[in-house]
This record gives C-alpha cells, structure tokens and sequence, in this order.
C-alpha cells in the first residue's frame, strides 16, 4: 500500500469507524498516532501495537505527523485542524481513503442501515476461518476490526453516514437493508433512500455485482433487486431462507435455491436477522469466487460480536447487551428475545441515542418498546449533538406497556434495576452510548 504518508495521526482513533483503518495502516508498517476523548477496547489494543495515544486536542504530536485522517464527526475548528492548516499538514477523511483504497484493492462493500457491523464481522470471520488472504475493516472496537493482507480482496463496512460510502467503487457490493436513519445529514426519507439508489446505481455502471436483501419494502419498492442477487425468506428471492429451530443458545435453519435444498446450517446465536446476515456475508464472500457452503459451514463456530444481542452473563439472571438504537434494531432484538426465553420475565432498558434521532421516531420508538414486561428508559445520549429541550416522558405516554418509567442517569437506573431484577429475569441493555455500563453493574451484583 502506498499512500505517500509515513506518519498519520488519526483524531478519533478510538471510534468503531477508525480503529480497525489504524489496524490496516500498522499492518502495513506505516507510524500511527492517535487521538480520543475516552480510553476503551479500541485504545487498550492499540496501546498493544505501541500506538501513541494523545489527549483529543493535543498539538504537540503534529511535529512528527504528515497527515491528518478524522472521522466525519470532527469539524473544522477543531483545535488541532486549525493548527495543521497554519503547518500545511494534509487533514483526510474516510472518503480519502476509500478512494484510495478502492485503487489498491477488489472492494467488498457491506451496506445498509441495520446489520452492517453484523454482516461484516462475519465476513471478516469467514476470512479468518477459511485462511483467506483478504483484508478488512469492521466497525467494531479492538481485536478483528481491521487487516490488511497480502491479496487482493479488502472488505469493508461501507458506512452511508455523511455520504461516505459513495467514495468507494466495489466489485462486490452488499445492501442489508434500507430504513431511514441519520436524520442530522439526511433531512427526509427520500434524501436518504435516494442515497442507497446512488450506491447500486454506482457499482452497477462499473461493472460491480449488487446482492440485496428481497425482503425489505424499500429495496423493492426501489425494484434494486433488479440485476443483483436476492436473499430473504419469501419465496420469491434467489436463495430462499427457512428458519428449522431456535433455542435459548441458536439457530437451525436451511438454504433453498433453485427449487432444492442447498443445504441445512447452525448458527450459535439468536434470531432470524441472524440468519439474515449469515447468508448476506456468505454470499458477498462466494462472489470472490469461494464456495458459499464452505462460507456458510464457516460461521458454525462465529462466537458473536461485541455489543451485537451479546450474552454477557447467564446464571441466576441472564443480561444481553445490543448497540441497537433505531426502532426497527429495538423491535426486532425484543422479539428475538421473546420468542427464545418464553416464559420468563424481560426487562429491557434503553438509552436514547442523539436528540435528532428520538425527536423524529418518538412513535416508532414507542411502538418498539410496547408491550414488555419492563421498560426503563435512561438520559439521552447526545454522541455528536447539542443538547435541545426534549421531553421523554412523552416517550413513556406512547408506550404501551405495565411497567414503564424514566430511569435517569446510569447510576440512578443501577439503582433502579437493582430494586426489581430477580431470579429468572432477562435483561437486555439497548444503547450506542454508555448503556451498557448498566448491565455490568446489575452482573457484578451476580457474579
């Protein structure tokens, strides 16, 4: 890889987008730097790799830096941008480099709005498994979230965010599904569909091959299914999905595709949108001309992802946590959880993810968290944003359930889940925030 800089200096080196790029960069005996707010997973690995690691505004490093890469989050007076302009040192975004990198490499793209993160771990999983020489970036913190590898397949998570996944030209490109969501960039459900359309149309012209999901209503109301590959559980996609059996610990379930069974497969984890990103992953890696069996056989062993319906403790109580933070992740992680320990009491506490994003899917939101036998519903969490006036007790009037309530800070909901959680119970933490610091404390009380 050559991209003419031999020290880069990477501002929000602890985010799921940047820490597995600093992971490909090392690979490739580039020097990197970074900066970040917070310590967490991602900083205690590359503190590992003897990655420097500098307070968030510190200037000090740009002396030995010739190049700057940011997160789309970062804006321009930041104190350290600033200080680079005055030093003429290049500042580069994520579309940089996809660029750059869609010059280098056979791009793998995994889009969509839900279950990019999902796809693309299990992607990198089936690489990793089947000795694959190919490179990745995932959108996870510390170890697996990037590689880059000797040969000439790169996968990446393609993030819509910002419009970065246009940057790319994939050979092989993956859309998930399509839902509404970063409302701060995309003003209107059109805006934000017409994003996805831009992508397939891309890759497409280029010579591209597009696999979608044929199950989701915007997908086919787009008709993107259109020259590309379908997966789904309707009957009408090219390899149809059936669901077998699923336990408290996963799934059982058979590939269908041109009128046969192609084959029967276990996943040790939970859902049907599980299944759904097995055989999203397994056919975006077939296209690179490796058997879909072998990828598929592969994901037997996929011990999860962090943050992904993450059994994080199973004794008296059993406590999940899931980065989920739009209404459809919410729903479906609930029913999932429904329908694998029926019978048994689910608690299910909520941390609200950036204002933009509740003040437009207060009712949705609501729908999501209705009908469960405890909700508790934390601060927001304002990730990139300014505080606005927000009531959620509006929130908790959509809702229709017995037991639903306002929890407040982190602490204050310890607390409060400490005072009902009793033996049997199910607790799943929702959060892209610092929610999961609830479940931690509940498993401590446990262990």
């Amino acid at each position: 890889m050559n991209l003419n800089f031999k020290n880069i200096h990477i501002i929000g080196i602890g985010g799921a987008g940047l820490n597995g790029i600093a992971h490909m960069l090392l690979d490739q005996g580039i020097k990197v730097t970074g900066a970040e707010k917070i310590s967490n997973k991602a900083t205690e690995v590359l503190l590992e790799r003897q990655v420097e690691i500098f307070s968030d505004e510190d200037c000090s490093i740009l002396k030995n830096t010739d190049m700057i890469l940011v997160s789309s989050a970062v804006k321009n007076n930041h104190p350290v941008l600033i200080e680079a302009k005055k030093l003429g040192i290049p500042v580069k975004t994520r579309h940089w480099l996809w660029s750059e990198l869609s010059k280098l490499k056979k791009i793998i793209a995994i889009s969509g709005s839900h279950g990019k993160t999902s796809v693309s771990g299990m992607s990198a999983h089936i690489i990793r498994q089947l000795n694959l020489s190919y490179g990745y970036i995932v959108g996870i913190h510390g170890k697996g979230s990037g590689s880059w590898n000797s040969g000439d397949w790169m996968l990446i998570e393609a993030d819509e965010y910002a419009h970065t996944f246009l940057s790319l030209n994939p050979y092989v490109a993956l859309i998930n599904n399509i839902d509404w969501d970063h409302v701060d960039i995309y003003s209107s459900e059109d805006e934000y569909i017409e994003e996805f359309v831009k992508f397939s149309d891309s890759v497409l012209s280029s010579g591209g091959k597009m696999i979608v999901n044929g199950d989701d209503s915007t997908i086919l109301n787009k008709e993107l299914y259109k020259n590309a590959t379908t997966f789904g559980f309707s009957k009408k996609n090219d390899w149809i999905l059936e669901l077998i059996d699923e336990n408290q610990g996963s799934v059982h379930f058979k590939v269908i595709h041109s009128g046969s069974i192609y084959g029967e497969y276990k996943l040790p984890i939970l859902g049907s949108h599980s299944i759904l990103n097995a055989v999203a992953a397994s056919l975006s890696i077939s296209q690179t001309g490796i058997e879909l069996d072998k990828a598929l056989n592969a994901l037997k062993n996929f011990p999860g992802l962090p943050r992904r319906l993450e059994k994080k403790f199973d004794g008296e109580i059993t406590v999940f946590d899931d980065y989920a933070h739009s209404p459809k992740e919410v729903k479906s992680i609930i029913s999932t959880l429904k329908n694998s320990y029926k019978g048994r009491r689910i608690i299910v506490y909520f941390q609200p993810h950036t204002y933009s994003r509740i003040k437009m899917f207060m009712k949705e939101f609501a729908d999501s968290l209705s009908n469960v036998d405890i909700v508790r519903i934390g601060n927001i969490y304002a990730s990139r944003e300014s505080k606005i006036d927000l009531d959620l007790n509006t929130l908790v009037n959509y809702i229709h359930g017995d037991d639903v309530e306002l929890s407040g800070s982190i602490n204050e909901t310890i607390d409060n889940i400490n005072s009902l959680i009793k033996k049997g119970d199910v607790l799943i933490t929702l959060n892209a925030g610092d929610g999961y610091k609830v479940g931690n404390a509940i498993i401590d009380k446990y262990k």
